[in-house]
């Protein structure tokens, strides 16, 4: 079944990994063969269609065409890797809320929960795996607001309220090269 290969991508590789990157072909080298060969115009309407499909490319091998999942509405959330992301990052921050469930709701304890959720973006953006402000031109990449949404009286029923916008790094699905080659080609600087 194919699904089992994609779940074996899947295991292996982190999230902000695309599970079509051609590295990730030496996971498939038990495939032995697919039952079609698709042509180009039909592997668009399946990564149109949110369908996660495998290719035989001559020179890789078994690979994912497109790591694509269902949510068609939305084309920022067509890609795997952004679920994934989504999940590791909110799961793992959640689970470091916990250690201050029914602590003192003090402006004290929301400065230090801001900054562990910075000192995380920050690890993640040293190890590669979140961009950093450096990198987002027009703006910054992420944003750990632990004030605005909480109003006097969100904190008085209980309340503690983190608002967190965070830019994940795209995948090279559409590699463009532009050439220009030939006898008559003249470089100058610009």
């Amino acid at each position: 079944s194919p699904a089992s290969w994609v779940a074996s991508i899947f295991s292996q590789t982190a999230p902000n990994i695309d599970l079509a990157a051609v590295a990730n072909a030496a996971f498939t080298s038990g495939i032995t063969a697919l039952k079609s060969n698709l042509s180009r115009a039909q592997y668009i309407q399946l990564k149109d269609g949110g369908v996660c499909s495998f290719e035989q490319d001559q020179e890789i091998g078994f690979k994912i065409k497109s790591g694509v999942t269902t949510q068609i509405l939305d084309s920022s959330k067509l890609m795997i890797y952004r679920r994934r992301m989504a999940d590791y990052l909110t799961n793992s921050v959640g689970r470091f809320l916990k250690n201050y469930q029914n602590a003192v709701n003090s402006a004290n304890n929301r400065a230090l929960v801001k900054g562990a959720i910075m000192t995380f973006i920050t690890s993640l953006e040293n190890d590669g795996i979140l961009p950093k402000d450096s990198e987002v031109s027009g703006g910054v990449a992420k944003l750990v607001d632990v004030e605005s949404l909480n109003t006097p009286s969100s904190i008085a029923a209980g309340f503690f309220k983190i608002q967190w916008r965070q830019r994940i790094y795209s995948s090279m699905r559409y590699i463009v090269l532009n050439a220009e080659i030939g006898e008559s080609v003249v470089v100058t600087e610009q």
